[in-house]
């Protein structure tokens, strides 16, 4: 019996794979079983950005519930999909909404994004404040990675510059005093914690 159906699987699988496209692709990951949707992850393009649908397919994926799922998910999008803003946006809302250890291994993801949207770099720098540890650390080098400098951004870390936390203060006076920025209000701030610090 093992044999027949471990050949019958296997011709089913080849047979797949030659009529693959999206639509079966998708309907493949919004199965209800754990190995389809990693059988469909594995299979999905190369060097091309995902459709609309399959992108929320993944992102649905991608919760506490199921945390190997969620890291599976995340390791199957590969850098090109990042060049969508909207799964870009689509990560940075469950961002929001998970565990401490999912918010780091979706930081790494984003890390892997071509060019990082300015709306997700100015929502995580609202969120730095609310955050400690390794994830702060990991959020400040997604920005160091991709240069994100906009003035709002810079603000709100400056303004962690008078946390009570001193690791916060620290990690963010580190990162404000590599950039290469000779105005604005941030560059007041942290010439003043500076001041304080050397008195």
């Amino acid at each position: 019996w093992h044999l027949v159906y471990g050949e019958t699987q296997k011709m089913v699988t080849q047979l797949t794979e030659k009529t693959l496209n999206n639509t079966l692709l998708l309907k493949i990951l919004n199965s209800e079983d754990t190995w389809d949707k990693q059988w469909a992850m594995d299979h999905l393009p190369l060097n091309t950005l995902l459709t609309p649908e399959l992108e929320q397919a993944l992102l649905a994926n991608i919760n506490d519930d199921d945390f190997s799922l969620a890291e599976n998910t995340l390791q199957s999008i590969k850098p090109v999909y990042l060049g969508s803003k909207t799964l870009q946006l689509g990560l940075l809302d469950k961002f929001s909404s998970s565990s401490y250890n999912l918010k780091n291994s979706i930081t790494f993801k984003l890390s892997e994004a071509p060019v990082l949207d300015p709306k997700l770099a100015t929502s995580l720098a609202t969120q730095l404040s609310h955050t400690n540890g390794e994830l702060y650390i990991n959020i400040l080098n997604l920005f160091q990675k991709h240069r994100v400098y906009d003035e709002q951004v810079l603000n709100r870390i400056a303004d962690l510059l008078s946390h009570q936390n001193r690791f916060i203060s620290s990690k963010s006076y580190e990162f404000l005093r590599k950039v290469d920025i000779s105005d604005g209000q941030w560059k007041e701030k942290l010439r003043r914690y500076e001041s304080a610090k050397n008195q």
